[in-house]
């Protein structure tokens, strides 16, 4: 008789297992998906917001750019150059075109018309003229900063009517971001270093008093 109870009991209990299989226990599946870890993405930040919370966040204001590098130039490069400008530094040259690029990069980005105009020839300076014009029109707002260089290298030199050429090759770690009107992510991200590479042709009369160095194309 206690065995047969037993059993009555026994599959009771499996009967009431089986039946609540399946059910919601109280728990929201789709909130729990939503709020997993493996879904969630970055926000995008905008240009006035700040948040210094976010573990790992890159802050560009905070970035100590390294601009010493180790000039690339070959013998045949230098010894080139040097017959049309005798005191030719690598070193100095490398410097200033570093600084320049991070500056154009960075004054583009903020649309400094005025501080493009003194560092770039009229053609180039036009170019980005126009760009940052369609850019305001459509009320977009861009951040460029350079975190790094990573090399500099001289490769190429070329005269032509006592004006010197020198083409760059810049290697640099880069945060670039461009926000729409709403102050939306577009492209890039704020928290996304990229290297990039670009080719700039540096200009200068040999005849000119000033001696100036000019951005006289990008590539």
């Amino acid at each position: 008789m206690d065995i047969i109870l037993l059993l009555i009991i026994a599959v009771f209990i499996i009967f009431r297992l089986f039946s609540i299989i399946g059910q919601d226990l109280g728990g929201n599946t789709e909130d729990f998906k939503k709020d997993s870890v493996f879904d969630v993405k970055p926000t995008p930040q905008s240009p006035n917001q700040s948040d210094d919370s976010v573990k790992g966040k890159v802050i560009a204001s905070d970035i100590n750019i390294k601009t010493k590098t180790t000039p690339v130039i070959s013998d045949t490069m230098r010894n080139k150059i040097a017959k049309v400008d005798s005191n030719f530094n690598p070193d100095e040259f490398i410097g200033g075109a570093n600084s320049c690029f991070a500056t154009i990069i960075e004054s583009f980005a903020n649309s400094d018309k005025d501080k493009l105009k003194s560092m770039l020839t009229a053609d180039a300076f036009e170019v980005f003229r126009e760009v940052i014009d369609e850019r305001i029109e459509k009320e977009e707002q861009s951040v460029d900063q350079v975190v790094a260089f990573i090399k500099t290298k001289i490769m190429s030199a070329t005269v032509n009517k006592n004006v010197l050429n020198i083409k760059v090759k810049f290697t640099t770690d880069q945060i670039n971001v461009v926000y729409d009107n709403l102050g939306r992510v577009t492209e890039g991200h704020p928290n996304d270093v990229v290297r990039v590479d670009d080719e700039w042709i540096f200009t200068r009369d040999m005849n000119s008093s000033e001696q100036n160095w000019y951005l006289k194309e990008t590539q």
